[in-house]
């Protein structure tokens, strides 16, 4: 099993340059496999969409949400081993040339160490002040995922959808990886779960041990519908039911995820009960890697 660590810069995290290179050190000395960055380019001020993924509804209106692409890059300059992700970023709400061209310059500089997780977006107000219609936002990312992957694996590439269409241009610098960044999808609807299975390298279910057991369950169908093997594509949890991460043995926790076929479990940062000043956040992710049996 992996371990990925992914920090919501929510009070009382802070987001520093001195934090988020402390940070990135710190994940990749303690064992863990991975980084992933969350996205929302702007909350507007004023929004009703519900928040799906937690009772407490709203996000905080001072939380920091820095452009990932842009954090993932600062990590990379201070780390040589851990894989480093978006958590997701909302693809409908950016342009496919503009994500495949930063996508592969990430993937150069990390040298072919970048993930990339993507979801459709929850909140309509944020995607309408970009300019983008919240109700196309499945076929936008869809057709965004068809044209990124032909402008990083040909050598020029135009695209013909509905919701994008482009005559053929170049993206250079291509991705270290061959075939490109692995994409995941993350979400826990069937329409996440279809996109997994035409579309995904991974799969990200969202939500609470039932939910992510569903969601797997309708991607597994419609692996089948299309006649591929659900077990090509890669897995990452994010469960609720965390353990406390003391001395108790976590080997059980663990099993139980990797007997439904998940090879990665994506750790909250704000969910670890962590002090956030340098000696807290080292003892605390040392503490949680010896449960772990990272290392």
């Amino acid at each position: 099993m992996k371990f990925a660590v992914a920090p919501i810069f929510a009070r009382p995290i802070p987001f520093t340059a001195e934090f988020v290179a402390y940070l990135a050190e710190l994940v990749e000395q303690s064992g863990f496999e991975s980084l992933f960055i969350p996205e929302h380019v702007a909350l507007p001020v004023e929004y009703t969409s519900p928040y799906p993924y937690a009772e407490s509804g709203l996000p905080g209106k001072d939380d920091d949400w820095p452009s990932p692409f842009v954090v993932l890059a600062f990590a990379a300059a201070v780390t040589r081993r851990i894989k480093l992700g978006t958590c997701v970023t909302i693809l409908p709400e950016h342009h496919p040339i503009n994500i495949a061209k930063e996508l592969a310059t990430l993937d150069v500089l990390t040298n072919g160490r970048t993930l990339f997780g993507v979801g459709t977006g929850w909140n309509r107000e944020e995607m309408e002040a970009l300019g983008w219609d919240f109700h196309t936002r499945g076929k936008r990312t869809d057709e965004a995922i068809e044209a990124i992957r032909k402008l990083w694996n040909n050598d020029g590439a135009g695209y013909e959808g509905r919701t994008f269409s482009f005559k053929p241009v170049r993206i250079n610098p291509k991705p270290v990886q061959k075939g490109g960044v692995p994409i995941i999808i993350g979400g826990s609807s069937r329409a996440a779960a279809r996109r997994a299975a035409r579309y995904g390298d991974g799969f990200f279910p969202v939500g609470n041990p039932e939910i992510t057991r569903k969601a797997l369950e309708m991607m597994r169908e419609e692996c089948a519908k299309i006649g591929r093997r659900a077990e090509e594509i890669e897995l990452m949890c994010g469960p609720g039911n965390l353990p406390e991460f003391t001395s108790t043995d976590t080997s059980a926790w663990i099993k139980q995820w990797e007997d439904e076929g998940f090879s990665r479990i994506n750790l909250p940062l704000g969910y670890l009960n962590l002090q956030f000043d340098k000696e807290g956040l080292k003892r605390g992710l040392g503490r949680i890697a010896e449960s772990l049996k990272l290392g």
